[in-house]
């Protein structure tokens, strides 16, 4: 499907698509409906999302590329029984992220963002797949008590085990008092310059001082909170909060605590 300036085809519900190609001056309108994609969606226009819902469920590798300064979506699922989804280009989801099978790849400058502001958060509903690079979630002013409302399905391709998921969830016990948004991701190898600095790490558990001093070399997860100016370590950093990450399938980590 070809959208042009002189060509802009309505939308219905249920439609498909091998290749969805926006060209410049092109404006595809989503409205309402549904789409279907075995292809790539290349936008080198405008998307305008309404409410419309898009699906990647190729067998192969998928991309949604093009020189647009962000492909404008509202709901995306993605259920890709075989291959990937690779942004080419940066991807807003306005509504609801579905994953059900398949990984996204993402880069800094190609990042999967899931909403557009503190006011709309958008969701994902997460059963199966790995997002492999940066996403980034829109928070609102109010505590968020469930799962879906702060995961990230984040992992990497790591060498000699293959992709794995390394999920990470970030709930806001109380309301942060102004919003923004985090950007998680999951990366291969130690950090820099050190991967050991600031361990060990001492906390109290029952009648004795514990302290966590061994480092997993795999890799390490980087979750970093924004104001929604782009300025980090504020707003959101100052409210309490819990964060469970998946330690799956570790290979050079030493299971037990070390009393201090």
């Amino acid at each position: 499907v070809c959208v042009s300036s002189t060509n802009t085809p309505a939308l219905g519900n249920g439609e498909t698509a091998a290749n969805v190609y926006v060209g410049t001056g092109g404006t595809l309108n989503l409205s309402t409906g549904s789409l279907t994609i075995t292809g790539d969606l290349t936008n080198n226009g405008t998307i305008n999302p309404g409410s419309g819902t898009v699906t990647f469920n190729g067998t192969g590798n998928q991309k949604i590329t093009g020189s647009g300064a962000v492909a404008n979506l509202y709901n995306v699922v993605v259920n890709k029984p075989s291959g990937t989804l690779t942004l080419e280009e940066p991807t807003k989801i306005a509504g609801t992220l579905t994953m059900t099978s398949g990984d996204v790849i993402s880069d800094a400058t190609n990042i999967l963002e899931v909403g557009s502001s503190a006011s709309s958060v958008g969701s994902v509903s997460w059963t199966a797949g790995t997002v492999r690079g940066p996403m980034k979630r829109w928070f609102a002013t109010s505590a968020n008590s469930t799962p879906e409302s702060g995961i990230f399905p984040v992992g990497a391709d790591i060498p000699g085990k293959g992709v794995i998921n390394r999920y990470a969830q970030v709930n806001f016990t109380s309301a942060p008092g102004t919003g923004g948004y985090i950007i998680a991701k999951y990366v291969t190898g130690l950090p820099t310059p050190s991967g050991y600095t600031g361990l060990p790490l001492n906390y109290s558990s029952g009648s004795y001082p514990q302290a966590i001093q061994n480092a997993e070399e795999e890799g390490y997860w980087d979750i970093t909170p924004y104001d929604a100016s782009g300025d980090d370590y504020a707003a959101l950093n100052s409210s309490p909060y819990t964060l469970k990450i998946r330690m799956q399938n570790p290979s050079t980590l030493t299971t037990g605590w070390t009393p201090s």
